[in-house]
């Protein structure tokens, strides 16, 4: 022990000799700046990565949200033994049905007593989707989706692009519609709508 103790005094007695502080604590200006500099780089790396990562988010919701409202409506129709159909939203009050290019403005699930697409009455409404993000769009040339009793499409079978704010390269989701009810779900290339 006394020799341990010898030692580390004659390292102290030698760095003060020296002008090094063995008892010093902090940083140099020196340490800081490089230090800074990694930060950097580091953030320079991750934000384009967080941004990329928050897209796909977006429209993974997007389209599991959409993708929830078909199972949804295939499954009452087959439930109910009538037509169920999906429609894009005219507005907000989720009372009609809009046109082909008025996805972005929610979307109805309804019991389609009438087998037409449109909304005999509000108490056959059975769920609605909010207006999508701004920025968000779903280009189709649907103006409804419609299953039949034993759950296939009573509509033709059609296909759905969704889209973020800020889409790049292959973010957008399509959701192809067979006519057998069953939905698939692939990623494409973004595009403008």
């Amino acid at each position: 022990m006394q020799k341990l103790r010898m030692k580390v005094g004659l390292s102290m007695q030698m760095g003060k000799k020296y002008g090094v502080n063995f008892g010093s604590t902090g940083f140099t200006l020196i340490e800081m700046i490089i230090t800074l500099v990694l930060i950097t780089i580091f953030a320079t790396i991750a934000i384009p990565s967080y941004r990329g990562i928050m897209q796909s988010m977006r429209v993974s919701a997007l389209s599991n949200d959409f993708i929830a409202a078909l199972a949804f409506a295939r499954a009452e129709a087959v439930k109910r033994n009538n037509y169920v159909s999906i429609c894009p939203a005219a507005d907000s009050t989720f009372s009609t049905c809009g046109t082909s290019s008025s996805w972005a403005n929610g979307w109805i699930v309804f019991v389609d007593v009438n087998n037409n697409g449109i909304i005999a009455s509000s108490s056959n409404i059975l769920k609605t989707h909010d207006a999508l993000i701004a920025g968000s769009t779903i280009v189709t040339t649907l103006n409804y989706v419609e299953y039949n009793r034993s759950g296939f499409l009573g509509s033709t079978a059609g296909s759905l692009t969704l889209t973020v704010p800020g889409c790049t390269g292959n973010s957008a989701v399509l959701i192809t519609l067979s006519i057998t009810g069953w939905a698939s779900v692939t990623q494409t290339a973004c595009t403008m709508a």
